[in-house]
């Protein structure tokens, strides 16, 4: 359901139709899909995509690379909360204390996710700060689609996805699978960070992905969308 809203605005033209009603006639929107965060960044930097919506993580490291720059990224608004699962087809795992060599997590990106970093802050307050990174080495970087596959495929050594909506739930349909337990209570922010700057020009390129929208803050920014 992340992705829903952009399907809506595809479907319905209403960044079209929004932006007639600004003022500017003919925009034209083109819609792209990235399959990671560091792919959509760098689109982003190049100026080949004007807007996109991806995890907090990468909103933080290209925020963090643009600040005082020139091209400064920032986020526009929070895009959608929702719950994110730990599930696992091991029948002797029920907290992450019971995971061992023999297990591998599959989660979007290893160590820069939500899902990685969530995963640390669970280790942290099993074992420790300064074993936050404990989990680490059993963690695989696929994608939610790629990670249910091999989560319900008998022969596959993913043991354990932490995913996202809807395919945390494809997996929970699989009698052999299981939500896991983990210590913190974490939850992505709401917090909106609108883009404030000129009026945007007659293009608009946008990238779906989950949670945040972010953008280069330009003097004169083009309202583009690729997806």
């Amino acid at each position: 359901m992340g992705y829903l809203q952009f399907n809506v605005m595809e479907k319905h033209q209403l960044l079209e139709k929004h932006a007639k009603a600004a003022g500017i006639p003919e925009v034209k929107v083109v819609w792209a899909t990235f399959n990671s965060p560091a792919a959509m960044n760098d689109a982003l930097l190049s100026g080949s995509i004007d807007i996109v919506s991806g995890g907090v993580p990468g909103l933080l490291t290209i925020w963090a690379r643009t600040h005082g720059t020139a091209n400064a990224v920032k986020g526009i608004a929070a895009f959608s909360s929702q719950p994110i699962l730990l599930n696992t087809r091991n029948p002797n795992i029920k907290s992450i204390a019971d995971f061992t060599d023999k297990d591998k997590i599959a989660l979007p990106a290893v160590k820069v996710s939500v899902q990685a970093m969530m995963l640390q802050m669970a280790a942290a307050k099993q074992w420790g700060q300064s074993n936050f990174a404990k989990l680490d080495p059993l963690t695989v970087g696929m994608s939610p689609p790629d990670a249910t596959i091999a989560l319900l495929s008998e022969s596959s050594e993913i043991t354990s996805v932490f995913s996202v909506p809807p395919f945390q739930y494809q997996q929970l349909r699989s009698p052999a699978s299981a939500p896991c337990s983990i210590p913190p209570r974490c939850s992505a922010g709401r917090t909106p960070s609108p883009w404030r700057g000129p009026r945007p020009s007659s293009t608009t390129r946008t990238r779906r992905s989950t949670r945040r929208w972010s953008a280069p803050s330009r003097k004169r920014p083009r309202c583009s969308t690729r997806t």
